[in-house]
C-alpha cells in the first residue's frame, strides 16, 4: 500500500515542524522516465462523453470502461454474493439463538483492524452479547492462526473463533482448535495453499469462486449481511428488520482502499457508499477522531484521504505498537477514548515517519552505491542491522517507486532471523519471484508468503548474500530490467481542458484505485514563481492559452529545484480548486523534470 499525507492546506500554511510533516504524497523523483500515453478507443470515448465530459470520457475509455452504468456507485446497485456464506451463517445463527461466545481473530494491518472492528460491531448489532477479539503482535507471534495464538485462544474458552483477514493457510492452528472442541470459522480473502485448514466453515472469495475481489473487511461485511438476512427470516428481530449495517461501510471503504483491492464495480460501490456515510458523520467515533487528528474535514474526505492520511495512522499502531488498540479506537463508543487512541496513532505515525525517513535515506544510499559499482541489480535486496522491522515494507515501497523494480528491505528480528518485506509492480509478481527462488534454491528461505504486489520472507543471516544473488536472478528471469522508468499517462491536456470543470468531472468519478488508477496527465510548463517549504514545492506555472498562472504542489521533492523562468516537464493530477470563483484547478505533481 502507498501511504499518504495530511491535509494539503495545512502543509501550505506551514503549521507543522518539518520533521513532523505528513509528507506521504507521491515523490517527485530524479530517476529517468519516459511517458507512455494509454491508448483508448475514440468511438468508446465519444459514447461516454455525454455522460462524463470529454476528458473524463477519454480517461475511462483508456481503462476499458464501455458502459456508463458500470460507474454507478449507488448502494442499491450492490449485488448480493450468491454463495460461499451458507455454512458460516448457519453456525453464527445457532450462536445467536443460543447466545454462544465468539472470539474474533484479526490481522495487524488496516484491513485486519477494520475487519475486527466491523465483525465486533456487526455481531453485537445482530444481538450477540459475548463477543471478544484478539489481534496478534507483529513482533511477538506473527500473523494469523499460529499454534501459539491457538493456545491463547484455547485459554480464552470461546465457543467459536472467527478469523478475519487471516487463517486460510493456518493448518496447525486450526487442528489445535479442533482438538480443543472450539468451532472455527475462517473468514479471509488471501490465496489458500495446497490444502485448506480443517474448519467448520471457510468464507473466502478464492475458495467459493465469488465474482468479486473483496478485501478481508469486505468479506466480513457480506457475511454479516447474510447473517442479518437469516436472522430476519427466522424472526429474531423485534422490529422485523434488524440493524442497518450500511452505517458501517466507512470501515469497508477504508479497508478496501488501504488494501489496494481492485476497484471493480462491486468494490467501487462499497468505497463510494462508505465515503458518503463518513462525510455525513455516520461512522465510528474513532474514524471521525482520526480525521480530526489528521486535520481532515470528514465532510469532504476523499478516497485519497483514506489512503494517504487515515490508513498510515492505523498502520503505525501495528508497526510500532499493538494493533488491538487501533481496533479498540474503531470500536469504542466513548468520544474521549476515541480521541485519545487517535492521538496515540497520530503520535506513533509521526515517529514512524522519522524512522522511515532515515531508513529510506540509507536504502537510497545503498542503491546509489550499487549503481556506482557498474551494475544495478534487477532485484534489489537491501539490509541494515539497525533497521526497524515494522517499517521495512514502507521503505521497500519507496525504493520500488523510485527505481521501478522489485525490492526487498530486510531487518533483524529479536529471534536473530532476517525478516524481509518485498514490494513489486508489473511486470514482476512478488510471490512468483519468491516461489522461483524456493524452487531453484530450496532451503535458502526459512519461510515466505504474499501476493502479486507484496510479499514477506524470513532468512537465516548466513544466507543473506546468496539470497540477494538468487533474488536478482529470479527477477531477471521474470522480466528484463529497463534503463528508464516507463509510466502510463493519460496524455497532455489542452489549455482549454485545464479547467476546474475538468477537475470536478474527474473528482466525481471517485473512488479511483487499483484496476482503475487515478488520472495522470503530462505537460511542459514555464515556472513563473517557485516557493520551497522544506520538501514541499509550490509552483506558479504558465502555459500558452491559459488566462493566468496555475498553482502546482510538489510533495516530498528530492531532485533539482527549478528556478523562476525555467521550463519544467510534469506528470500531474488535477485537484479541484476549493474557491467557488476559481476557474483553474491546482496540479498535484507526481514527477518533475527541469528541462532548462
Amino acid at each position: 500500500m502507498t501511504e499518504v499525507t495530511e491535509s494539503h492546506d495545512s502543509l501550505l500554511a506551514g503549521q507543522q515542524a518539518p520533521e513532523d510533516m505528513a509528507c506521504e504524497e507521491p515523490v517527485s523523483q530524479t530517476v529517468g522516465w519516459v511517458s507512455c500515453p494509454r491508448p483508448y478507443d475514440p468511438l468508446m470515448a465519444g459514447r461516454l462523453a455525454p455522460h462524463f465530459g470529454p476528458v473524463a470520457a477519454r480517461v475511462l475509455a483508456a481503462r476499458g470502461v464501455s458502459d456508463p452504468a458500470s460507474m454507478d456507485t449507488r448502494l442499491q446497485k450492490l449485488a448480493r454474493i450468491p454463495r460461499g456464506f451458507e455454512e458460516a451463517v448457519a453456525i453464527l445463527l445457532v450462536a445467536l439463538m443460543r447466545q454462544q461466545s465468539i472470539c474474533i481473530l484479526g490481522d495487524f494491518d488496516v484491513d485486519g483492524a477494520t475487519a475486527t472492528a466491523l465483525a465486533w460491531r456487526g455481531l453485537r448489532a445482530v444481538g450477540l452479547d459475548e463477543v471478544s477479539y484478539l489481534i496478534p503482535s507483529r513482533f511477538a507471534t506473527g500473523r494469523g492462526l499460529t499454534p501459539e495464538i491457538s493456545q491463547k485462544l484455547i485459554e480464552l474458552h470461546p465457543d467459536i473463533v472467527l478469523t478475519v483477514d487471516c487463517g486460510i493457510t493456518s493448518i496447525e492452528g486450526a487442528e489445535l482448535l479442533r482438538a480443543a472442541g472450539i468451532r472455527l470459522i475462517i473468514s479471509d480473502h488471501h490465496l489458500p495453499g495446497a490444502a485448506l485448514p480443517v474448519a467448520d466453515a471457510v468464507v473466502n472469495p478464492h475458495v467459493s469462486n465469488m465474482a468479486t475481489t473483496l478485501c478481508g473487511c469486505g468479506v466480513v461485511f457480506h457475511l454479516l449481511a447474510e447473517l442479518r438476512a437469516a436472522a430476519r427470516a427466522n424472526g429474531l428481530f423485534a422490529d422485523g428488520r434488524g440493524p442497518h449495517l450500511a452505517s458501517l461501510l466507512s470501515l469497508v471503504a477504508l479497508a478496501t482502499v488501504a488494501d489496494v483491492a481492485p476497484l471493480d464495480q462491486h468494490n467501487r460501490i462499497l468505497v463510494a457508499e462508505g465515503l458518503r456515510r463518513l462525510r455525513l458523520g455516520q461512522a465510528p467515533l474513532g474514524l471521525l477522531a482520526l480525521c480530526q487528528v489528521a486535520q481532515l474535514d470528514h465532510r469532504t474526505v476523499s478516497s485519497g484521504d483514506l489512503s494517504f492520511a487515515l490508513a498510515p495512522r492505523l498502520n503505525a499502531m501495528g508497526r510500532l505498537g499493538e494493533m488491538a488498540e487501533a481496533a479498540r479506537c474503531l470500536i469504542t463508543e466513548n468520544a474521549q477514548e476515541a480521541v485519545m487512541l487517535a492521538e496515540r496513532m497520530d503520535s506513533l505515525n509521526r515517529h514512524r515517519r522519522r524512522i522511515e525517513s532515515q531508513m529510506t535515506r540509507q536504502a537510497q544510499g545503498q542503491v546509489s552505491r550499487l549503481q556506482a559499482s557498474g551494475r544495478l541489480p534487477t532485484g534489489l535486496c537491501l539490509y541494515d542491522p539497525q533497521w526497524h522491522e515494522g517499517v521495512t515494507g514502507i521503505v521497500a515501497a519507496r525504493i520500488k517507486d523510485t527505481w521501478q523494480r522489485p525490492v526487498i528491505a530486510m531487518a533483524k528480528t529479536a529471534q536473530g532471523l532476517l525478516k524481509g518485506s518485498m514490494r513489486s509492480a508489473p511486470p514482476w509478481h512478488a510471490l512468483e519471484i519468491l516461489e522461483t527462488i524456493a524452487r531453484l534454491s530450496p532451503g535458502l528461505m526459512a519461510g515466505f508468503g504474499g501476493h502479486a504486489q507484496a510479499a514477506g520472507l524470513t532468512l537465516e543471516p548466513v544466507h543473506l548474500q546468496a539470497f540477494a544473488m538468487a533474488f536478482d536472478q529470479a527477477a531477471c528471469l521474470a522480466c528484463r530490467s529497463e534503463a528508464l522508468i516507463r509510466i502510463e499517462t493519460d496524455g497532455a491536456l489542452l489549455a482549454q481542458e485545464l479547467s476546474n470543470t475538468t477537475a470536478l468531472a474527474l473528482a466525481a468519478l471517485e473512488p479511483w484505485g487499483a484496476s482503475l488508477p487515478p488520472p495522470v496527465f503530462e505537460g511542459v510548463f514555464q515556472a513563473v514563481q517557485v516557493e520551497r517549504n522544506w520538501r514541499l514545492l509550490r509552483l506558479a506555472l504558465h502555459m500558452p492559452g491559459l488566462p493566468r498562472a496555475l498553482e502546482a504542489l510538489v510533495f516530498r521533492h528530492t531532485g533539482p529545484v527549478p528556478q523562476a523562468g525555467s521550463t519544467v516537464r510534469l506528470l500531474y493530477g488535477l485537484m479541484p480548486n476549493p474557491s467557488t470563483v476559481e476557474t483553474l484547478p491546482r496540479l498535484r505533481v507526481e514527477r518533475l523534470e527541469v528541462l532548462s
